[in-house]
């Protein structure tokens, strides 16, 4: 938390994180590299996380340190990934040492931080946001991989070799629909989807940038008795 504030509640895309055990699930697809234009009055009216002032005030006042909240430094974001990453690393940084968590990227491929939940001390949170800012946007978009990867972790705690349990909440962002993967139809990933959350009761939360809201991304949340959130990136530049 920020030296001298109240404690600030995890919130991601506006959405407020209260389960113990989450992973976020993060699209580092190409398409991710677009442009998007958002200032800073949307970010905090839409989001409702700590936003810097200036870049000049930012600049002033330093990096966070260890165990603080990571602002979202708006005067940066100039493509969604920029966005994502912002959300993500402000969202890490306000867990609770109570929360267990997990990131995982994919793109063709897909990736897991530590591959199993991992407790969100200061030390370790910021190791998850010095990962995250090495990562770069490569390939195309494996939403089946990256769902199912989600729901396949089991706890691995750092501290606790016998803690061991699934995480119960997925907070889940893209930009698009799926291209590559074992399920690319996204009637077919919803179906599947609903399937499964009626034995292992997982909810998830989906936030969707692009151009316009996607009826895939609500069904996703819905089926789930998740929350959807679309943030307009503006419209994608014309290939010459």
């Amino acid at each position: 938390m920020a030296t001298g504030a109240a404690p600030v509640e995890p919130t991601y895309y506006g959405e407020k994180v209260v389960s113990d055990k989450v992973v976020f699930v993060v699209d580092f697809s190409l398409s991710m590299n677009e442009e998007m234009i958002i200032d800073r009055e949307t970010i905090v009216r839409e989001t409702g996380a700590v936003v810097t002032g200036s870049e000049e005030e930012a600049k002033a006042k330093g990096a966070p340190k260890e165990g603080e909240v990571v602002p979202i430094e708006w005067w940066k974001i100039r493509t969604r990934m920029d966005f994502a990453r912002s959300q993500l690393k402000y969202v890490i940084s306000t867990l609770k040492r109570d929360q267990y968590f997990d990131v995982i990227w994919y793109s063709d491929s897909v990736v897991a931080w530590q591959g199993g939940l991992v407790p969100a001390k200061p030390g370790v949170k910021l190791k998850a946001i010095q990962w995250l800012d090495e990562q770069k946007c490569e390939g195309a978009t494996n939403i089946w991989g990256g769902l199912t990867k989600a729901l396949n972790l089991v706890g691995k705690g750092t501290q606790d070799e016998n803690y061991s349990r699934g995480a119960d909440t997925i907070y889940f962002m893209s930009d698009g629909a799926p291209s590559v993967g074992d399920i690319k139809d996204p009637d077919a990933i919803v179906d599947a989807i609903e399937r499964i959350h009626k034995v292992r009761r997982v909810k998830i939360h989906v936030a969707q940038i692009g151009t316009s809201k996607m009826p895939f991304m609500q069904k996703l949340a819905a089926v789930t008795g998740g929350n959807y959130r679309f943030f307009k990136a503006g419209e994608p530049k014309k290939k010459e």
